[in-house]
């Protein structure tokens, strides 16, 4: 077990030094030397590396003595979809240092850091970019699924808490006839604007800034919301009052909620990697309050909040969807939501 994290700081230092982007670009296997010296590195250790790196299976010595990148390796170069933004955000020393906490969150009832993640990546623009890099490669998926659903009947997607807007753009692009709003806190959605721009979804997409705890944007009829990797950042309190909501929002009716989630299994036989489970330790460290969880809390969370026949389906790997159509409210029951959109 211990020698995962060794592994892992291959990984990083492989990730940082660029060395899978140097081996792509250059055509052909290059050596620790012609490595170490594109690096500006030292090549004692550069070469130390390597070596390690080669018996781990990230990489593999030519005859040449030269390195190549196998398909795990490849996954580090710095393009759109590999795994380089996922890897540099958990070797980030606020992520380290919650997980290394991980007792204290147990014993304390607390996070495993005194620092919102959220004040620390406004704080910290590289890390920012890296982590809503992540997120687009840890939703493409999920992304994916959702934009092969039916939206003849929509006519707008509100994506709360959506980031930089892939998977909004995902959902654009399969459906032309739809508009979409994107609600971000401020300093996401300045960078969204540029980002759906760069994806040719200005004309279609509103990006609005706002906190989701206070209200969420009223979309009219046959509208989609979509809450994905929102809730699990939020205690039940929390979640309660972003769905409540997202409730009052729909009040016109009708439309559709949908929370993309992983949910745990207490009765599950492990197989593979427990990736609820992991996560779940994820956002306790992280989060007060932060939570991945079993089909009944999730669905409880949904019906406590006026939602009163969710379903859940399966989705993509370990995503579920969790949604629910939402019905007009009368005047007395709608609570807070920000002004038309329409």
């Amino acid at each position: 077990m211990l020698e995962s994290e060794l592994a892992f700081g291959v990984l990083v230092a492989l990730a940082r030094l660029g060395v899978a982007d140097l081996i792509a670009e250059a055509g052909r296997p290059l050596t620790s030397s012609e490595l170490s010296e594109q690096t500006d590195a030292d090549p004692d250790r550069m070469a130390r590396l390597l070596r390690t790196a080669a018996a781990l299976g990230y990489l593999r010595t030519t005859h040449n003595a030269g390195y190549a990148l196998t398909s795990e390796g490849a996954l580090l170069r710095d393009l759109p979809g590999s795994l380089r933004p996922a890897l540099l955000v958990a070797a980030d020393p606020l992520w380290r240092e919650t997980i290394t906490n991980l007792g204290r969150a147990v014993l304390t009832g607390k996070a495993g850091t005194n620092i919102s993640p959220y004040d620390y990546l406004t704080a910290n623009p590289a890390l920012a970019r890296q982590f809503q890099q992540f997120m687009a490669v840890r939703s493409a998926a999920a992304a994916a699924a959702l934009a092969q659903r039916d939206f003849t009947q929509c006519q707008t997607v509100i994506d709360i808490g959506g980031g930089q807007g892939a998977m909004l753009s995902t959902i654009l692009e399969a459906h032309p006839h739809l508009t979409g709003v994107l609600w971000e806190q401020e300093s996401v959605a300045d960078i969204a604007v540029v980002a759906m721009a760069e994806r040719g979804h200005a004309d279609r997409c509103q990006i609005i800034a706002g906190d989701m705890i206070d209200n969420v944007p009223h979309g009219g009829q046959q509208a989609v919301y979509i809450l994905s990797n929102i809730l699990h950042n939020l205690d039940d309190g929390q979640a309660h009052r972003v769905l409540s909501n997202v409730r009052a929002a729909a009040s016109n009716g009708p439309a559709q909620v949908w929370c993309v989630d992983m949910l745990i299994n207490p009765y599950r036989a492990y197989v593979g990697t427990p990736a609820a489970e992991l996560t779940d330790m994820r956002m306790m460290s992280l989060f007060l309050g932060g939570r991945e969880r079993t089909s009944e809390e999730y669905l409880a969370l949904l019906i406590n909040a006026g939602f009163p026949s969710p379903r859940i389906e399966r989705l993509s790997g370990p995503m579920y969807l969790i949604s629910s159509e939402v019905t007009p409210l009368s005047a007395d029951d709608a609570g807070p939501y920000a002004p038309s959109l329409l």
